[in-house]
């Protein structure tokens, strides 16, 4: 619900961003945050997914805690350094000058936000994921507002914008701080402790790196071998759904403390149990959200970025279609196994085909083959990690993947989508789609609950999580009781 909301906001903010800046004005500012982005992930080395595992095996959580914290805070420092120093070689190499100045505004926001996302490790072990939600949903509110009054009245000025996006996560990251429950004493911090979080993060780290090169490869080459102009097509295109993108990730940071404990007592069939669990639930809700994005592509895209960056639609179409095979995760086995050292040669090899096929792709069709060459570079890197890693609990892919519950979607969602397409010709509206989509997706749920596939207890548990037992529970129940 939190990543909804979430969803909501930053929606908002890109059709105005991208309505208010001309088309090279808003390449930049994606440039800035393509890079930014790719330093987060480079030098976070997977710390909160470590710190996720040495908490639930280790009885001193504020000494775990706090080393994780600052061997973050000193990695994320360090690439600021660099940054600053070697921002103005990229604006060359991009031949974008402006995105010096906004890149090194910025930088800050890379050790940040490796702090921000060790915090939310440490507050989902708490229990205490409602706190992520309510200081994300506030930021972002805060981080809308802010980026509209600057853009309005300071002349869409990029300096101000990203000092102002730095600032903001400072105050987020205190404010989250504030919620651990574990208290600070100096002597929990050492050069030593520090070091050993690094070593045992440095394997998950070069696979990391290696999977920032992966994810930063399309762009890179749009950016220096076409121009900004085409980047920000491609950039607008090149966007998963994000709910779907944060549920997944949400998804997985929960259970991992129990996979770790589950693999800890060497229970791999509640496990492998959970993951097919897992699987067959996320294909029940996800797939109908998909598959109709997919069909109405293009009014997204057009209601989001407006008429001129239409051509960014099969971009978006082909880019999503990789969702399809994130039905659950896999790499947490390879950490909870100790088998981390694997991940780096299973990026590598992907890391190498994406790099070439980038290259060859981009010469030949331009911007769409700078996202064939991603899309079949993500399914090559899912396959892999999926086959190696349920290898590690004696389990084949095939036993994960809800073969019968990917039919019975295909056949309720292809023709209701085929039926509103047909709708639109003859009611067309520019937001038909939003209005479609209620109804839609209620019967496809209302009908895979009544037709028992998936599983109404555990729904009923989500809805009360959510909602608590009020009417949301009493009316569930008065229809599926």
């Amino acid at each position: 619900m939190g990543d909804g909301i979430n969803l909501v906001l930053n929606f908002l903010l890109i059709p105005i961003l991208a309505r208010t800046f001309d088309v090279e004005t808003y390449g930049t500012y994606g440039q800035v945050l393509m890079l930014a982005g790719f330093f987060v992930t480079l030098l976070s080395m997977g710390l909160n997914s470590i710190l996720l595992r040495d908490l639930s095996q280790h009885e001193n959580k504020a000494e775990v805690f706090y080393n994780n914290l600052f061997s973050g805070i000193l990695v994320g420092a360090a690439g600021m350094l660099v940054v600053l120093i070697f921002a103005p070689i990229v604006g060359t190499y991009f031949r974008n000058p402006t995105l010096v100045s906004a890149l090194r505004f910025y930088t800050p926001y890379i050790p940040l936000t490796i702090a921000i996302s060790s915090c939310n490790a440490a507050l989902i072990f708490l229990g205490k994921s409602k706190s992520i939600v309510l200081v994300s949903v506030i930021t972002n509110l805060i981080r809308l507002f802010g980026i509209i009054f600057i853009s309005l009245v300071l002349d869409r000025n990029l300096n101000i914008i990203f000092a102002f996006l730095t600032i903001l996560s400072l105050g987020q990251f205190l404010v989250l701080w504030r919620e651990v429950d574990w208290k600070y004493y100096f002597n929990l911090v050492s050069r030593s402790k520090i070091c050993s979080q690094i070593k045992s993060a440095l394997p998950l780290g070069i696979t990391v790196m290696i999977s920032s090169i992966i994810t930063i490869a399309d762009g890179f080459y749009v950016s220096t071998l076409l121009n900004v102009e085409e980047y920000a097509l491609y950039r607008n295109g090149a966007m998963y759904l994000p709910l779907i993108m944060n549920l997944y990730g949400a998804i997985n940071s929960i259970i991992l403390p129990d996979v770790s404990q589950l693999y800890k007592n060497n229970a791999w069939s509640q496990i492998a149990s959970m993951k097919r669990t897992i699987a067959d639930l996320f294909v029940l809700i996800v797939y109908p959200v998909l598959i109709f994005f997919l069909f109405f592509a293009r009014d997204l895209v057009t209601l989001i970025f407006s008429e001129k960056y239409v051509l960014s639609t099969v971009i978006f179409q082909i880019y999503n279609v990789s969702l399809f095979f994130r039905i659950c995760n896999a790499e947490d086995l390879f950490i909870v196994a100790n088998k981390a050292s694997r991940l780096p040669y299973i990026y590598a090899i992907t890391c190498i085909y994406v790099l070439i096929v980038n290259y060859v792709f981009i010469s030949l069709w331009g911007i769409n083959g700078a996202v064939l060459a991603s899309f079949s570079g993500v399914i090559l890197l899912i396959l892999l990690v999926y086959y190696y890693g349920f290898r590690l609990i004696q389990m084949k892919l095939s036993e994960v993947v809800p073969w019968k519950n990917i039919g019975r979607v295909i056949l309720i969602t292809v023709p209701l989508n085929l039926l509103l397409i047909t709708g639109e010709v003859y009611l067309y509206h520019p937001f038909y789609f939003i209005l479609a989509f209620i109804p839609y997706i209620l019967l496809c749920y209302l009908i895979f609950l009544k037709l028992e596939w998936m599983n109404s207890s555990l729904v009923r548990k989500m809805v009360v999580s959510v909602t608590g037992h009020g009417k949301f529970v009493k009316a569930y129940d008065s229809i599926f009781g």
